[in-house]
C-alpha cells in the first residue's frame, strides 16, 4: 500500500514538473497523459513497457521544445508578411516582365533573363522585382515565341531568376521540372559565395532538409552541398531551404560539430559575403512600391529613362538611405508602364520617383535594351552608392 502511494505521489510530481513545458505543445501533452494513464491501468507485466512509452513521449516533447525558439522566429517572420528586419542597407532593382516578349526565341529569352541575373549578382543586388504592365500589357500574356502559351512573360522571367539564384546542388530538391526551364541549364552560373563548390569551405552554406532519418530525435539531416549531409539540432520542415552556420574552419578528422540554422541575412551582415537576391513578382508598376517587403518601404527610388536628368556620375549624389530601389522600364520605357497601370493617377511619370535619371547620356544607339541598361546603370550608380553610405573602396 505504501509502495503504491509513493509511486502515485512520484508520478504526480513528474506530471507537475512537465506540465508547464507541455502547455506549449497541446498535442504532445495529450499524448503524454495518455501514456501515463495507460501505465496506471496496465497489468504488472506490461507496466514497464508502458512506462518506457511514457518516457519516450516525454523525450520527444523535450526535443520539440528545444526547437521552439526557431519556430517562434519563423512564425514572427510569417506574421510580418516576410518583412525584412535586417540592419544592413539593401539595393533593389525592378524590371518590366514585358522585356521577355522582345526576344526572338525561347532560347534567347532564357539568355536575356540570365543576363539580368548576372548583372544583379555582379553588383550585389539584394532584390529583383519583376512587374507586369497591367491587364493590357504584354507581360501578362504569353510571349509571342511561346509554343503552348501556358506562362506569361513576367512569370517566365521570375522563374529563370529564381533558378539562377538557387545553388546548383539544391535545384533538384527545390525547383520542380518546368517547360520554361528547358534552356536554363546552359546559362552561365552566377558563381556567388552561397553557390559554393563541394571542395570549398565557407563559414555558411545554403542547405535543404533531406528525407533521411536523423541520428537523434528533434534533429534534421541537411544537404549543404558537401560529400556528406550534416546534422542540425533542430526539427525542420522537409524540403525547407535554410542557411547553416558551418564554423570558421574546416572540422578536424573525427570532430563532431553541433550546427545550427541562422537567418539568411547573417552571412552578409557578419561575414561580408554576398548571399544572393530574392525575387518578387508584382501585377503592376505601382505594386512595386506598395508591396515593399522591407520595414518602412524604400526610402530612395530612382527611375531610369533616356528622358531623365543627365548628371555626371562623379557629381551625382544620393542621400544616405536604408533601402534603395532602381526601376527600369520595358521596351517602350517607364512612360508606357505608367500608362498601362490604371491605378497611377499622376500625369508625369517622373513624379513617381525621387529622381528620374539618364544613366547613359550621349548614347550612340537609338535604343538601349533593358538588360544593357541594368548593367550600365548599376555601374553608373556604384560610386554614388558607396559615397552615400560612406563605404570604403573595395580592396
Amino acid at each position: 500500500m505504501k509502495k503504491k502511494k509513493k509511486r502515485k505521489q512520484q508520478e504526480q510530481e513528474e506530471e507537475e514538473a512537465t506540465e508547464p513545458a507541455s502547455s506549449h505543445h497541446p498535442v504532445l501533452k495529450f499524448k503524454l497523459l495518455d501514456a501515463e494513464n495507460d501505465a496506471l491501468k496496465a497489468p504488472d507485466g506490461e507496466r514497464k513497457k508502458r512506462r518506457k512509452k511514457r518516457d519516450e513521449a516525454l523525450q520527444v516533447e523535450k526535443d520539440c521544445l528545444s526547437a521552439l525558439p526557431h519556430e517562434k522566429k519563423k512564425k514572427v517572420k510569417e506574421k510580418n508578411d516576410g518583412a525584412a528586419t535586417s540592419s544592413r542597407y539593401t539595393v533593389s532593382i525592378a524590371v518590366a516582365g514585358s522585356i521577355i516578349d522582345n526576344a526572338q526565341s525561347f532560347a534567347l529569352a532564357t539568355r536575356l533573363a540570365g543576363q539580368i541575373a548576372r548583372a544583379a549578382a555582379i553588383f550585389t543586388v539584394d532584390e529583383i522585382v519583376v512587374f507586369d504592365d497591367g491587364v493590357e500589357g504584354s507581360s501578362n500574356k504569353p510571349p509571342k515565341w511561346s509554343e503552348d502559351g501556358s506562362e506569361s512573360c513576367g512569370l517566365f522571367l521570375s522563374r529563370i531568376l529564381k533558378y539562377m539564384e538557387t545553388p546548383q546542388y539544391l535545384r533538384h530538391a527545390l525547383i520542380p521540372k518546368h517547360n520554361g526551364l528547358q534552356f536554363a541549364g546552359g546559362l552561365p552560373p552566377l558563381d556567388v559565395p552561397h553557390q559554393a563548390r563541394r571542395h570549398e569551405w565557407l563559414p555558411y552554406r545554403e542547405g535543404v532538409k533531406v528525407y533521411r532519418v536523423p541520428p537523434a530525435a528533434g534533429s534534421s539531416c541537411v544537404n549543404v552541398g558537401l560529400y556528406q549531409d550534416v546534422v542540425i539540432q533542430q526539427s525542420l520542415k522537409p524540403g525547407a531551404r535554410v542557411t547553416v552556420a558551418m564554423g570558421s574552419t574546416r572540422p578536424e578528422h573525427g570532430e563532431v560539430r553541433v550546427l545550427e540554422v541562422v537567418p539568411p541575412e547573417e552571412p552578409r551582415e557578419k561575414a561580408g559575403l554576398y548571399w544572393g537576391y530574392t525575387v518578387r513578382h508584382t501585377s503592376c508598376l505601382s505594386a512595386v512600391f506598395t508591396n515593399c517587403p522591407f520595414m518602412g518601404g524604400y526610402d530612395y527610388i530612382i527611375g531610369t529613362s533616356e528622358h531623365g536628368q543627365k548628371i555626371r556620375a562623379a557629381e551625382f549624389t544620393i542621400p544616405k538611405f536604408k533601402h534603395l530601389l532602381i526601376v527600369f522600364g520595358g521596351v517602350a520605357g517607364l512612360e508606357e508602364s505608367k500608362e498601362l497601370d490604371k491605378t497611377i493617377k499622376v500625369a508625369d511619370v517622373a513624379s513617381l520617383f525621387d529622381i528620374y535619371l539618364n544613366t547613359c547620356p550621349g548614347q550612340g544607339s537609338r535604343t538601349i535594351r533593358t538588360e544593357e541598361a541594368v548593367l550600365i546603370s548599376l555601374q553608373y550608380l556604384q560610386d554614388p552608392i558607396m559615397r552615400a553610405l560612406d563605404l570604403p573602396f573595395p580592396p
